[in-house]
């Protein structure tokens, strides 16, 4: 697998950084555990991530892959969240995403620009604690991706409660 902090010097944005979307190896109890995540988001919110529009399902998978490269490397329970991400959407579909966000944000500040134009509350919503989920799989957030989301809490009048496992 390439660095991710080399590849940011290309793109910020590179899906070549999700090698292990494909589970290979995975036996058929794991895969239910990554989608039993995807339940349990369901259960918090009234959207699922496959009733987000194209557009917002770009910023999801641009916002995903943002955090994960400004974390400097994609630890094993990272990963487990972002394949359950890619798994409730569809590892093709998933792919295709992280393809289109590469191709469109050249750096954090397309990116940005970009997530402006996500207007619907309730798809805001979903898409922030998808991610904020996915960063906290870790037990630290980087710095640099703690300031991205913080921002985009600010931006998207999200309010975040961070609630005991």
């Amino acid at each position: 697998m390439a660095n991710p902090k080399q590849d940011t010097a290309k793109n910020p944005l590179s899906p070549n950084i999700f090698p292990f979307l494909c589970f290979p190896g995975y036996t058929d109890k794991q895969y239910e555990g990554l989608l039993e995540a995807g339940k349990k988001r369901k259960g918090r919110f009234q959207m699922t991530l496959n009733e987000l529009t194209y557009e917002q399902k770009v910023a999801l998978a641009a916002m995903v892959e943002a955090v994960a490269i400004l974390d400097g490397d994609v630890s094993e329970a990272e990963g487990r969240k972002i394949g359950g991400i890619a798994l409730e959407l569809g590892e093709e579909e998933y792919r295709d995403l992280l393809d289109e966000a590469e191709s469109r944000f050249a750096d954090i500040d397309a990116l940005k620009e970009f997530l402006g134009s996500v207007k619907d509350q309730e798809a805001r919503d979903l898409i922030y604690g998808t991610v904020l989920d996915e960063a906290m799989a870790e037990p630290t957030v980087d710095v640099s991706a703690s300031e991205l989301l913080k921002w985009l809490a600010t931006e998207w009048q999200v309010q975040v409660q961070i609630e005991e496992a």
